[in-house]
């Protein structure tokens, strides 16, 4: 019984990688397909985006990243994981409604000594906290009721999250995949974009206020303005449909590491700082120099 356990964790942790790393035979085609039409990509070993061990994670983490730093993004997505160690054994609902309670009165930007970072939380941890705890005890303001519905939706299998991976299981409609995420309270296309690129579909970029500045940098588009973008980037990478993400975020990766060297190489401690915002304000570099 014990070995048959440890076989069906051992192979749940593999699909995880895989889904994580994008190894699967759809991944290896869109990585031929994309290079065969970006060579710069594929000298430099260009092809795939990493992702989260879930799409329900993938999620979270899309609506985390609208309408604020990267840093910010970054601070919220670990304050969630903090939480998810301090819930996870907390059984009896009594027992937690009265932790969460003296919880939220002692979270006011305090640092806990001795910080434990768990998992990212599922649905059904996220589900079972209250929407003001959330945003207090994690910092994700406004977002925390779309955090908190889209989890109980989806624990229960109503959401359009659940509906978007029935899709994905018998068809390769992306275009109505898209659709069913812009239905998703908190899902503007930003986030939308992000999620599309996470299954597996590079057709719509993620735009906002980098791709703006990218396109003014890389593209001496100085003309290019929040009006005009949308149209802006669909003029420069649609020669690489169906993959004008990955083209984008190619361009985006180079114009990082032409400014700090490789992302892999990068202190943790620095990680935060990447944004061409800080690029142009000197921070990011004085950061490493004090380093």
């Amino acid at each position: 019984m014990a070995a048959v356990s440890l076989k069906s964790i051992a192979c749940f942790i593999m699909k995880q990688v895989c889904r994580m790393l994008r190894i699967s035979e759809k991944d290896e085609k869109d990585v031929r397909e994309f290079q065969t039409l970006h060579v710069e990509a594929k000298d430099k070993g260009f092809g795939r985006i990493f992702r989260s061990p879930s799409l329900f994670e993938d999620a979270v983490k899309s609506i985390l990243l609208c309408n604020c730093t990267w840093k910010r993004s970054l601070e919220m997505a670990k304050a969630l994981c903090e939480l998810q160690q301090k819930v996870i054994d907390l059984k009896p609902i009594g027992k937690r409604a009265r932790y969460l309670r003296n919880q939220a009165e002692n979270v006011s930007g305090k640092k806990v000594k001795g910080q434990v970072t768990g998992d990212f939380p599922s649905a059904k941890e996220l589900a079972s906290l209250d929407e003001d705890f959330l945003k207090q005890h994690c910092k994700v303001g406004y977002r925390s009721k779309s955090i908190i519905q889209l989890a109980k939706e989806y624990k229960k299998g109503t959401s359009m999250l659940n509906e978007v991976e029935e899709v994905l299981d018998s068809t390769n409609s992306y275009k109505k995949i898209h659709r069913k995420l812009l239905k998703i309270k908190g899902f503007g296309r930003f986030a939308s974009a992000t999620v599309m690129m996470c299954i597996g579909c590079y057709e719509y970029v993620t735009i906002d206020s980098e791709t703006i500045r990218l396109l003014h940098k890389i593209h001496a588009m100085e003309n290019c303005t929040e009006a005009t973008v949308k149209e802006d980037v669909k003029r420069i990478y649609e020669k690489y449909e169906p993959f004008q993400s990955l083209a984008y975020w190619f361009e985006l990766l180079c114009d990082y590491e032409d400014e700090v060297g490789k992302l892999s190489e990068l202190p943790h401690s620095s990680y935060h700082s990447v944004s061409g915002r800080l690029f142009h304000s000197g921070a990011l570099k004085q950061e490493l120099r004090s380093s």
